[in-house]
């Protein structure tokens, strides 16, 4: 009988602690002074240093104009093939086959398991975007998940993207330091732990070479950091491997950065972290190939030696005949007269520069030297009043020259200007570098007291 009841009382005091046991895991995680560290996608990841959450744009406001009237052309939406799908992260169209965006998003991930949107604004649909799929994920070889340094992937596309216009690469290390206001964008959450948003949203965080109160140990050269001391705007949870991005001094977006980490979402003191990008430049060029310098078209040089000689008449005349192949610069580069029209006259006129003949000896040496072009046959059949009438042609030329001359003072002006307006927002963006680092401590302790 005793026996019977002292094992029903070990059975309730077992039920008991079961209980506790069970109530106690499922209480939050008790507050400390520190804010959570998250990673920036939306999917759970759990690595050291702890399981983060994933970010999204907090402060933030509506790109505008959106897509199809794309602001950003580049801006890409990693989502899953299959299942229930959806966007998981961001990345940013590099070339017209290849994508960057953050290892974290896509370590383990097999290539089939993904696609790629662009051109969205509605994370679930926009009018003109296309979807692309990936055949190759290709993750930093010297990528930490512990620390997350090398935080870089790039993904190959099966097909290339030819109607949205990619972002280049940051060479410019002067670029990405302080006092500098970069922007990041992306579909991620408002507020830290919060709901994903629908529409694309864009936020301008300055250059924190500071990394606020992160350890030294905690940042690598190649990241850099984001935000203000103060807080309120960040990337979040849904916005890993989003861009970010600058604008340089011919007007023109730069890739500085990928979305990467943090402490909470837009918290005070915590910047965002991002890869930086001019720290991998020749890993990415490995893959991506480097970029595509403009060719210098010097008129009449066909084989772009620097030197105008008889190789060049010869393939003018090709060019003529319609004899081989030939690039839209080569075209250009024949047409020596630069009357928008590849004919006899741009052989003759080049074979005067190169050989110091007059117009009529420039033709006969054509006729002696090469009878197949047919050279006084092709220019008895051009319109007179087009290519020779002389004053017609100079006056025209003369009415067109000045308004050219009066649109070239117009944007030398404007140009002056726009100099101006950028070295005055330099100017304030110093400024008000200077102004928060000054007043920081000062708002924080009146948010407490707010509190």
């Amino acid at each position: 009988m005793y026996k019977k009841i002292i094992t029903r009382i070990l059975q309730v005091i077992s039920f008991a602690l079961l209980v506790l046991v069970l109530f106690n895991s499922c209480e939050s995680t008790p507050m400390t002074n520190e804010p959570e560290f998250r990673l920036l996608s939306q999917e759970q990841h759990s690595m050291n240093p702890g399981e983060l959450p994933q970010p999204m744009i907090v402060g933030g406001e509506e790109v505008d104009p959106a897509c199809p009237n794309c602001k950003y052309d580049f801006m890409v939406s990693l989502q899953y093939n299959g299942g229930w799908g959806g966007h998981f992260c961001g990345g940013s169209l590099v070339r017209e086959d290849w994508v960057i965006t953050a290892a974290h998003c896509v370590q383990g991930d097999s290539p089939s398991s993904i696609k790629v949107k662009i051109g969205l604004h509605d994370v679930d649909g926009t009018t003109g975007s296309i979807t692309r799929y990936v055949d190759d994920i290709i993750v930093h070889p010297q990528y930490s998940g512990n620390s997350l340094n090398n935080d870089y992937a790039l993904l190959h596309l099966s097909s290339p993207v030819t109607n949205f216009e990619p972002i280049q690469l940051c060479t410019d290390t002067a670029h990405d330091e302080e006092p500098v206001i970069a922007t990041t964008m992306g579909w991620g959450a408002t507020q830290s732990g919060g709901w994903g948003s629908d529409e694309l949203l864009e936020v301008d965080v300055p250059i924190d070479d500071s990394c606020g109160n992160y350890s030294n140990s905690d940042i690598t050269n190649n990241m850099v950091c984001a935000g203000f001391n103060s807080g309120g705007y960040d990337s979040c949870q849904g916005d890993s491997g989003g861009p970010l991005i600058m604008t340089n001094d011919d007007g023109e977006y730069e890739l500085i950065g990928i979305v990467s980490w943090g402490y909470g979402c837009a918290e005070p003191n915590y910047p965002g972290v991002y890869s930086k990008i001019h720290s991998r430049l020749s890993w990415f060029f490995g893959y991506i190939g480097e970029p595509e310098e403009e060719e210098e078209i010097v008129l009449g040089d066909m084989n772009f030696d620097g030197e105008l000689d008889v190789t060049d008449i010869i393939q003018v005349i090709n060019v003529i005949l319609n004899v081989g192949d030939f690039t839209d610069n080569q075209l250009i580069a024949a047409d020596y007269n630069s009357d928008g029209i590849n004919n006899i006259l741009d052989v003759v006129q080049l074979v005067s520069y190169i050989l110091g003949t007059n117009f009529t000896q420039s033709v006969q040496w054509l006729e002696d030297n090469f009878p197949s072009l047919k050279t006084k046959e092709r220019l008895s059949k051009l319109d007179k009043l087009q290519f020779f009438s002389k004053k017609d042609n100079c006056i025209q030329l003369q009415k067109e020259l000045d308004v050219v001359l009066q649109n070239y003072e117009k944007l030398i002006k404007e140009n002056e200007q726009l100099k101006r307006d950028v070295e005055f927002w330099k100017k304030m963006d110093t400024e008000k570098m200077i102004m928060l680092k000054k007043w920081s401590p000062v708002i924080q302790e009146l948010s407490r007291y707010g509190e």
